[in-house]
C-alpha cells in the first residue's frame, strides 16, 4: 500500500489531469465540432448539453474523475447534483462530469454478457474511463427493474455495473456500444 500522502497527491494531480484534459476536450468540440461519432464534453449540475446520448427516459451517459480513475455512470437532470457514478458497490453524486455526445448513425449497441470479451464484439466498442490501475471501462446500458441504465464493463468485471439507488448493481446482460 502506497504512503497517504504519495496516494493524495497521484488521487489530487489526477483530479486536476482529468479536469484540465476534460476542459480542452470541450474548447475543442466548441470550435472544432465533433472529431468522430462520440465525444466526451465538460458539463456541470443538471446541464444536459444538445446531443448528448440518451439510453432511456431522461438518463444519460457520463463519466468523472474518482479514486485515480474514469468512471462511467448517469446523468439526468432529475438526479440531486446532475450525474452519479458507480465505484466499489457505491452510487457516489458528482457535479462536474463529462457527458458523452453522439451520433448514433455511427454508433451502435452490441449485445455481451459476463466480462467483455472486445474481440467477441464485432466492433470496436467506445472506451468510457478507466479504473486506477489504467485497465479500460467500456460504456454500456443495462436493463434493470424495468429500466435501461447507462453504467460499466470491463474484461476484469463479471457484468455490467450500473449506479442505482445509492449503491452499484452487476447485470449480467447487457449492450455495449460500439462503433460501426
Amino acid at each position: 500500500m502506497k504512503p497517504p500522502c504519495e496516494r493524495f497527491e497521484r488521487v489530487v494531480l489526477g483530479a486536476w489531469g482529468w479536469l484540465n484534459d476534460a476542459r480542452t476536450r470541450t474548447e475543442h468540440f466548441n470550435r472544432n465540432g465533433p472529431s468522430g461519432p462520440a465525444t466526451w464534453v465538460l458539463t456541470q449540475g443538471r446541464n444536459i448539453p444538445q446531443g448528448a446520448i440518451e439510453v432511456s427516459d431522461g438518463l444519460y451517459i457520463c463519466r468523472a474523475y474518482h479514486e485515480g480513475g474514469r468512471q462511467i455512470g448517469k446523468a439526468s437532470p432529475r438526479l440531486k447534483k446532475g450525474a452519479a457514478i458507480g465505484y466499489k458497490h457505491d452510487e457516489i453524486d458528482v457535479e462536474t462530469y463529462e457527458i458523452l455526445l453522439g451520433d448514433m448513425s455511427g454508433l451502435r449497441w452490441v449485445p455481451a454478457r459476463g466480462k467483455v470479451n472486445v474481440s467477441s464484439l464485432g466492433h470496436r466498442p467506445v472506451e468510457g474511463g478507466n479504473e486506477d490501475d489504467g485497465s479500460p471501462l467500456y460504456v454500456v446500458q443495462a436493463l434493470y427493474k424495468g429500466t435501461v441504465y447507462p453504467g460499466k464493463a470491463s474484461e476484469k468485471l463479471d457484468g455490467a455495473y450500473i449506479p442505482y439507488d445509492g449503491t452499484e448493481k452487476n447485470v449480467k446482460e447487457y449492450r455495449v456500444l460500439c462503433y460501426n
